[in-house]
């Protein structure tokens, strides 16, 4: 059995975070901090058109064995995909209005 020790490490405690400031919940949305908007949780909507003959700039493949779905395997550097924000591990949920998140190996 292997027994580690530390004392040799250096020790740093940092100063303690103050509490939050607790807004009682019938003013919360009179609050300046408060925020509803839901679709910063949403997922982005990318549109890439393809001109005939050009290629999209990336490459997909099917989810592992206990995912399903399409995903990114890879994204062609400065392709119009790039400069979308598609990136490598983004998952398809859509294409030309056909849902991908049900597809299955």
């Amino acid at each position: 059995m292997t027994t580690w020790q530390f004392s040799s490490l250096p020790v740093s405690t940092a100063a303690p975070l103050p509490a939050p400031t607790r807004i009682p919940p019938l003013e919360g949305v009179c609050h300046e901090g408060y925020n509803n908007e839901l679709t910063q949780f949403l997922p982005p909507v990318i549109t890439l058109k393809k001109p005939p003959g050009a290629q999209l700039g990336f490459h997909i493949q099917e989810g592992e064995a206990s995912q399903l779905g399409v995903f990114i395997s890879k994204v062609i550097p400065y392709s119009d995909t790039h400069w979308a924000g598609l990136q490598e591990r983004d998952q398809t949920l859509a294409v030309n209005d056909v849902d991908f998140q049900e597809i299955e190996h």
